[in-house]
């Protein structure tokens, strides 16, 4: 929501993490572009190692669990997503993207244990399963930062390949996909 700014966005998770107590903060992509902040720093101040991404800085303060890539993560190139990434405190996930070499660009899924209380008072150890996906377009979208270097593969397979494992070793599974909604049977 372009009405409401970083500030205002802290305000509202406070007030639904004290709504929610058990409540995880997640993102799914587009996180380095399309902000005046984060314009100004691909196009005027640039990212190098130990520099902290703007958009970073203000989510690192508020306590994301995890977050996935977006098609806009790769509009300046892989280098300066791959500085902006490490000024994050927090990690991020995956699924249907790959280097060159077949080793992932950045986890495919991870599993967060969660002390949550239930209604009854009791505590429990919940295990997160986390799972991301970008488009696949981004080969296209971004075909000069990314040809030769990343490959996508198709969601729904990646997916079918990822989520078995990720099942077996979490009690509960969240998807972050970032994708558009499309009609069909």
């Amino acid at each position: 929501d372009d009405t409401v700014g970083l500030a205002r966005t802290a305000a509202l998770i406070a007030a639904a993490r004290a709504e929610a107590k058990n409540a995880m903060l997640f993102d799914n992509g587009d996180l380095i572009q399309g902000s005046p902040m984060g314009d100004f720093v691909a196009y005027k101040r640039g990212m190098k190692a130990g520099d902290v991404h703007p958009m970073f800085a203000g989510m690192n303060t508020l306590d994301y669990t995890c977050a996935t890539l977006g098609n806009h993560e790769f509009n300046y190139g892989l280098s300066f997503l791959g500085f902006s990434l490490g000024s994050a405190k927090f990690p991020f996930v995956c699924a249907n993207l790959v280097k060159a070499d077949g080793t992932p660009l950045v986890k495919p899924w991870m599993v967060f244990d969660k002390d949550v209380v239930d209604e009854a008072g009791g505590k429990q150890r919940l295990r997160v399963g986390v799972i991301g996906f970008v488009p696949p377009q981004i080969m296209q979208w971004d075909q000069g930062h990314l040809a030769g270097k990343v490959t996508t593969q198709d969601i729904v397979d990646a997916a079918q390949r990822h989520v078995p494992e990720l099942r077996r070793q979490c009690d509960v599974l969240l998807a972050l996909c970032h994708s558009g909604i499309e009609g069909g049977e």
